[in-house]
């Protein structure tokens, strides 16, 4: 029928319809930019990375303590028995101790946040850095890419055989009847 959009010529097997491309030719090469960006990575030393993920860390826990300080010296408060809930912690600490009672203990927050963020941002960069790159991507020869585009394309019904001739119909006709 006319919404299988299977056959020759039929739908587009799935890609878009702004792709520009007649469904004849294999697709375009990766774009040209992470190369680029790779480039500028290599030379770096394992040092100067790891300084600036250390230097990322304790930023991140100089803007982040200031938020958890509150809600840990209010868990403290409840979990030692003081109040009953958050809310009755919150007002209580207000009206006792004002607005800055909630930043109460921000000086040890920051002492256990901040070189500790900078060691787990360390750990994990480590940890990421000793995988392999290539774990999920492939390096498709000349070859390859090739048939496996051929064979992709007869799958979603389109000809795209870079080989010429009728071959790739051949075989996207015998696919589309059964």
């Amino acid at each position: 029928g006319s919404g299988s959009g299977g056959g020759v010529g039929g739908g587009d097997g799935g890609r878009s319809s702004g792709s520009g491309g007649d469904g004849m030719h294999a697709p375009p090469a990766p774009p040209p930019p992470a190369q680029h960006q790779h480039q500028h990575q290599q030379p770096r030393s394992t040092a100067a990375r790891f300084s600036d993920v250390a230097l990322s860390g304790v930023l991140g826990g100089l803007l982040i303590s200031p938020i958890i300080t509150p809600t840990d010296l209010i868990k403290c408060r409840i979990q030692d028995g003081q109040y009953s809930g958050p809310l009755e912690a919150v007002r209580s600490t207000v009206r006792r101790e004002g607005w800055r009672g909630l930043m109460r203990g921000l000086q040890f927050t920051l002492a256990r946040d901040v070189p500790g963020n900078a060691l787990f941002f360390i750990a994990y960069e480590a940890i990421q850095m000793s995988f392999p790159r290539w774990v999920g991507e492939r390096k498709p020869t000349t070859t390859t890419t090739t048939r496996t585009d051929d064979a992709q394309d007869d799958r979603n019904g389109n000809v795209a055989s870079t080989t010429g001739g009728a071959g790739g119909a051949g075989r996207a006709g015998a696919g589309a009847g059964a």
